[in-house]
C-alpha cells in the first residue's frame, strides 16, 4: 500500500472560524518548486477574500515557515497574520488533524486529493492542477486510480492556465464545465524581467530536468544535447 493515498486521520475539534486548509508534501527547500510556491500564493489569496484562517499541511516533513513567508514577500503579498503549520505525517498511522465545522481544503496533486476526500465531505475540496497527473505513470492502480478521481463529479478543479482547462475538456472530462476553473498564472516584474543592459555573443541554453524523475526524459534530452 502507497503511504501517500491513505485516509488522513482526523478527529473534530471545534473552530470557530472558516479556515482553508492547504495540503502539500512539503514547502521545505528540496520541494519548493513553483507548483508549490503558487499553492502557497492561491491558499493565501482565498483566506484574504473570505478573512478566513489560513493552515497549512504537510505530509512528508515539517514545514520550514521561512520559506512560506519568502515567497509572499517576493510577490509582494500581504502574509496572513493567522497562518498555522501542521505536520501530518503519511507514514504514521497515530499522525492526526484536527478539523472544525467550517473546513475547506487547497489539494495539490491527486494522491493528497484522493487521501482527504476519504476522510471529509469531497464537495469542500478545492484541487490546483498543474499538470497532467496521469502521464507520471504506467498503465496501473496509480493511472486508474488518478483517472477516478479527475472524473470526481464533486470536487472542485481550479486549472492553472487555460490551455490546461481547454486540454482536459478535450480529453472528456466533460465535469471541469460545472466543476472548474482555470486562471493565468502572472509574475511580478521586479522578479522576471527581460534584462536589456546584458549583451551577449553568445545565447545561453537553460535545460530543466530531474534524473530521479524518468517523465522529465533526462537522459534522452542529454544524449540529443
Amino acid at each position: 500500500n502507497n503511504p501517500a493515498l491513505q485516509p488522513l486521520n482526523c478527529f473534530y475539534s471545534p473552530h470557530s472560524k472558516r479556515r482553508i486548509n492547504l495540503i502539500t508534501d512539503s514547502i521545505n527547500s528540496g520541494s519548493l518548486f513553483g507548483g508549490v510556491a503558487t499553492s502557497m500564493i492561491l491558499a493565501t489569496l482565498i483566506s484574504d477574500k473570505w478573512n478566513c484562517d489560513i493552515r497549512i499541511i504537510t505530509r512528508n516533513e515539517s514545514a520550514q515557515k521561512q520559506n512560506f513567508q519568502k515567497v509572499l514577500r517576493a510577490n509582494n503579498i500581504k502574509e496572513p497574520e493567522n497562518a498555522e503549520f501542521v505536520f501530518v505525517n503519511c507514514m504514521d498511522n497515530n499522525s492526526e488533524l484536527s478539523v472544525g465545522d467550517d473546513e475547506y481544503y487547497l489539494t495539490t496533486s491527486w494522491w493528497t486529493t484522493h487521501s482527504i476526500i476519504q476522510s471529509v465531505d469531497n464537495s469542500r475540496v478545492l484541487y490546483l492542477i498543474q499538470e497532467d497527473e496521469r502521464k507520471f505513470y504506467p498503465f496501473g492502480d496509480e493511472l486508474f486510480l488518478c483517472s477516478q478521481l479527475l472524473h470526481d463529479n464533486n470536487i472542485k478543479f481550479i486549472v492553472n492556465s487555460q490551455l490546461l482547462y481547454n486540454y482536459f475538456l478535450s480529453e472528456g472530462f466533460e465535469n471541469f464545465k460545472n466543476q472548474g476553473i482555470w486562471f493565468e498564472p502572472s509574475f511580478p516584474k521586479s522578479i522576471f524581467y527581460y534584462d536589456t543592459d546584458i549583451k551577449r555573443e553568445k545565447k545561453n541554453f537553460f535545460f530543466y530536468a530531474r534524473p530521479s524523475n524518468t517523465r522529465n526524459l533526462f537522459y534522452l534530452v542529454v544524449r540529443v544535447i
